[in-house]
């Protein structure tokens, strides 16, 4: 019933059906629970039939950018936002008042454990924050990429609905020049904007296979590509070099962690 639900979702609401994902800034679906759907059957007698129908519902928590319209309005008269006791004002099926009594008392204990409880991994977080940053994991030396996915087996995680572990790796370079300010020596530093998010940021992207695994080839690939600069060395006799110096041994790394849908993402900078 999944293409039946998202089909039925978008004809009725005008909202397109797209799950939150990496970078995705047009999703209109922050999380969907496919796994936990609300089922109701009932039954009824239509002239010379006996009906037996199932009602299977989904529960979605919808993004800030679905934004409901009427596409079918010789179906559809109205579309309302409405509290749970509005609702049940407004409702005349008793089977919906016992999926929305159910889903309601569920929310609200979600919401109430994950507000209250300290100690779940989650509760570092700001919840308003796409990514969750995490400063307990500094590190120096060097990290090794090892891109994967793999099956959630934390009990903490998975009572939160993680399903997926996905460990993501990106490389890039800070580049700065040092110029006189003031009668002193100042670090200027190389950054970029997005186009689309309009965000700060430098340049930088996620390890490819066969890239070198410290993220040497990333970080030179991810500059270039985003800076437009030939990445030259300074050498010998070379007129044309762009960088007078790199430091591949001390890089400045950060690890941090949060949830997108059912996948958990740990992501090393």
């Amino acid at each position: 019933g999944f293409d039946t639900a998202k089909r039925k979702f978008q004809q009725e609401t005008g909202i397109t059906f797209i799950i939150q994902g990496n970078n995705n800034k047009n999703a209109t679906i922050k999380s969907i629970d496919w796994e936990n759907p609300l089922i109701r059957c009932y039954e009824y007698k239509r002239t010379q039939t006996w009906i037996k129908k199932w009602t299977v519902l989904f529960a979605a928590e919808l993004s800030s950018t679905a934004e409901p319209k009427i596409v079918r309005p010789r179906e559809i008269g109205d579309i309302k936002w409405m509290t749970f006791s509005r609702f049940n004002d407004k409702n005349k099926h008793k089977e919906y008042k016992d999926i929305m009594d159910e889903l309601n008392t569920k929310l609200i204990k979600q919401h109430s454990t994950e507000k209250d409880n300290d100690n779940d991994i989650e509760s570092k977080y700001n919840d308003d924050e796409d990514i969750k940053y995490d400063e307990t994991y500094p590190a120096k030396g060097k990290i090794i990429a090892k891109p994967r996915k793999e099956k959630a087996t934390d009990l903490k995680l998975i009572r939160k609905g993680v399903r997926i572990m996905s460990y993501v790796y990106s490389f890039g370079i800070i580049g700065y020049k040092m110029e006189m300010i003031d009668d002193k020596s100042t670090p200027l530093y190389l950054i970029i904007q997005h186009e689309k998010n309009k965000q700060f940021d430098f340049p930088k992207g996620r390890y490819e296979a066969g890239e070198n695994k410290y993220g040497f080839d990333t970080a030179k690939r991810k500059f270039q590509q985003e800076t437009g600069i030939t990445f030259i060395i300074q050498g010998n006799n070379n007129k044309n070099a762009t960088i007078k110096s790199i430091d591949w041994e001390n890089p400045l790394i950060r690890c941090y962690e949060y949830k997108r849908t059912q996948t958990w993402i740990k992501k090393w900078t």
